[in-house]
């Protein structure tokens, strides 16, 4: 499929960690906190106080409190937003090579969609979830490290299947590959999938983790690889495992 129809079934790689907008921000914070009973409490509390007939006590002595503690509140869960802000804005800036309809050309990590093969080199991080097709050792095989999922620095071997091996760049470049996979899933060890050259009537060559580069992973050991996405954004293992930041 072609670059744009790649993207309106599966989507870009946008990575959105944030949980605010500008617009946003203020409607979400307060539903979130005023959904806690006790929040909500010292409110029912405080607006009977603004009644004299009800409550002989001056409300300043509730409402005091509760405007500084909120504010507090509102103005730490927004910088804390705001550096989520920051830190997808960089992760989504990061600039790759793909071969895309047949082209090389240079774009950011956020407009990465299935399909593209992704250029990786040594110590990057991998944008997407994505099957090896070349390595640059001449064996297919190549080696990633995995701390950012799991947190062991021990080096894990990915290895290339030949006949992907052999097409070399120029090959990938006038080749179209197709590969069938799952749907995405939160198991990150796990892939099961069938790779082919040119049309899915031809020869199909199995897949598994063998062959499988999490989001997130840092390429080493040689100077490039070569893999076409198959899941991306928040639609990665990475992405699956990750878990919206507490309300502080």
């Amino acid at each position: 499929k072609s670059y744009d129809e790649c993207k309106k079934k599966y989507g870009d790689n946008r990575v959105i960690n944030s949980k605010y907008t500008i617009l946003s921000f203020l409607p979400l914070i307060l539903i979130t906190h005023l959904s806690r009973f006790m929040n909500l409490y010292f409110i029912i509390i405080g607006v009977l106080q603004l009644f004299k007939s009800i409550s002989p006590v001056n409300p300043l002595t509730t409402w005091a409190p509760i405007v500084v503690i909120f504010a507090i509140t509102f103005i730490r869960e927004g910088i804390d937003d705001y550096h989520h802000h920051l830190q997808d804005n960089e992760i989504n800036s990061r600039q790759y090579v793909v071969i895309r309809d047949g082209h090389s050309q240079r774009v950011k990590s956020k407009d990465i969609t299935v399909g593209d093969i992704v250029v990786v080199d040594r110590d990057r991080e991998c944008p997407c979830d994505m099957v090896i097709l070349h390595s640059t050792d001449q064996s297919g095989v190549a080696y990633i490290e995995t701390s950012n999922l799991d947190g062991e620095t021990n080096l894990k071997e990915i290895r290339a299947i030949r006949e992907f091996q052999e097409l070399g760049y120029e090959g990938l470049k006038r080749s179209t590959i197709y590969i069938k996979c799952r749907p995405p899933s939160a198991d990150i060890y796990t892939f099961i999938g069938s790779g082919y050259i040119d049309s899915v009537d031809s020869q199909s060559y199995q897949m598994d983790k063998n062959q499988f580069m999490q989001s997130g992973v840092f390429i080493k050991s040689v100077d490039q690889v070569y893999g076409i996405a198959c899941y991306t954004g928040n639609k990665t293992k990475l992405g699956l495992n990750s878990n919206p930041p507490p309300v502080k």
